[in-house]
């Protein structure tokens, strides 16, 4: 099967089964200044009045000024913190604040609090800090955004997974931009280089759904979810390729439908006796060649579910550093001028230099390595099928590293990688990979730019 087979035209259906309906923002709505003046001259003149605060706030926010309703539902919450149309509007704020791309994954902690303000309460939690909003918490790991959370009617077994789905993209550059949970549901979003929640054509996402699976069959899973389709206006069956008793592979066809683009997606559902575990990969815009389809039917194929060690996040082995390391190595194995994929941008430079002036040798080095780059060829032998990767002890790096020190960040982590012959150590070498913000770059010898 390839996802050029798939023939059924479904209008676009957001639905319990369908994530890409945190990738799309919603138009604002018109609304009148006279309106708008009337409701602040009412909300100033009687701040006690939670229905008037709530109003006004629901008219900005339908306006497209985000920040001032913002403002507005964090009075009302301070002064009715269990009222639900308060605790929904700061929902809908943060919401939108996701689809935007302002909270995603390793997002400072200072940007999030100058977003939105002091945290109604701060946790210590095991692996950092827990900042809540109303009904919403924004987990930090190392002062970075790692995940959200929507606390209103969140069980133990929302944070009790016992298995998670592992999948290798192999030399796929593909990032985590959010991870969340809420509702019974507990979500990964991943975007390609260059792509984010807020702008992008291709999305994969990992979902376990919590208690979906009790007392139900594969057959009874796959049924609710035509089902819930339809219910939104889908029109057809999805194209099945494979199916047993334990998981499905299916893909559906979405036609451009008011105004959205139209949509491919291809889906493994997984249950046991608990939760249904789902994979999906969506893509816009026309029909994939066959080549693309045979990929990720393959991707999709090799998927499987894990036991959960909850030591280590779901999808953190496959993106830990050192395997994206690899990834980045193999993706220049046959040709290094696809290394423009990697290219520092300014502002990457900016992140890992301690002075203004650093930046600027960081930028003249790099656009002078890019020149040599685009020239190069393949960097290893064909005989060297293996990579190792090292870093980012200093000792294992070049000694340049340990000398620019002063020019960089505290926390910035250089590796290298190595190509070589299977059992041998001695081969051809590479360093300056690093990352920020969940994104991978590469300048080779990026200690030289300080000398």
């Amino acid at each position: 099967m390839n996802l050029s087979n798939l023939t059924i035209a479904i209008c676009l259906a957001f639905s319990f089964f369908s994530p890409w309906a945190y990738g799309q923002e919603t138009s604002t709505v018109p609304v009148a200044d006279q309106e708008l003046k009337e409701l602040q001259a009412a909300a100033d003149s009687d701040p006690d009045n939670l229905s008037t605060q709530l109003k006004l706030a629901q008219r900005l926010y339908e306006r497209g000024e985000t920040q001032e309703a913002w403002q507005r539902l964090r009075g009302a919450y301070e002064k009715a913190p269990e009222d639900q149309g308060t605790l929904t509007g700061l929902q809908a704020v943060i919401d939108r604040y996701k689809r935007q791309g302002l909270l995603n994954v390793g997002v400072p902690e200072k940007q999030v609090m100058e977003l939105l303000g002091q945290p109604h309460q701060t946790r210590n939690m095991p692996w950092g800090i827990r900042h809540v909003y109303g009904m919403m918490a924004v987990d930090f790991r190392q002062e970075k955004v790692y995940e959200l959370i929507k606390l209103l009617g969140a069980t133990n077994d929302l944070f009790d997974a016992s298995l998670v789905v592992d999948i290798d993209l192999g030399v796929l550059p593909w990032h985590v931009e959010i991870r969340q949970r809420g509702d019974g549901l507990s979500t990964v979003f991943l975007f390609p280089e260059g792509e984010s929640i807020a702008k992008w054509n291709e999305m994969l996402t990992i979902e376990r759904l919590v208690g979906q699976a009790k007392g139900k069959t594969m057959k009874d899973v796959f049924a609710k979810e035509q089902e819930q389709s339809k219910a939104e206006g889908a029109v057809g069956e999805s194209f099945v390729v494979e199916q047993d008793e334990n998981t499905t592979i299916f893909g559906m066809q979405y036609p451009a439908c008011d105004g959205r683009s139209a949509m491919q997606q291809a889906v493994r559902l997984w249950i046991t006796p608990q939760d249904v575990h789902r994979l999906a990969y969506t893509r816009r815009g026309a029909v994939p060649n066959p080549s693309e389809g045979e990929k990720w039917l393959k991707i999709f194929q090799n998927a499987k579910l894990k036991p959960y060690d909850p030591s280590v996040s779901p999808t953190s082995q496959a993106f830990s550093p050192r395997n994206q390391v690899k990834n980045l190595a193999e993706a220049l194995r046959s040709d290094m001028r696809k290394a423009s994929q990697f290219k520092p941008t300014d502002e990457a430079l900016s992140a890992i230099a301690a002075t203004e002036e650093g930046k600027k040798k960081l930028q003249e080095y790099r656009d002078a390595v890019y020149k040599e780059i685009d020239k190069a060829r393949a960097p290893a032998q064909p005989n060297q099928t293996e990579i190792i990767v090292f870093g980012p002890a200093a000792e294992e790096l070049p000694g340049g590293y340990k000398d620019a020190r002063e020019h960089l960040k505290p926390d910035v982590k250089f590796y290298g990688f190595k190509y070589v012959v299977p059992s041998e150590t001695l081969g051809i070498s590479f360093d300056g990979a690093f990352e920020v913000e969940q994104k991978w770059y590469f300048l080779p010898k990026a200690h030289r730019a300080f000398r």
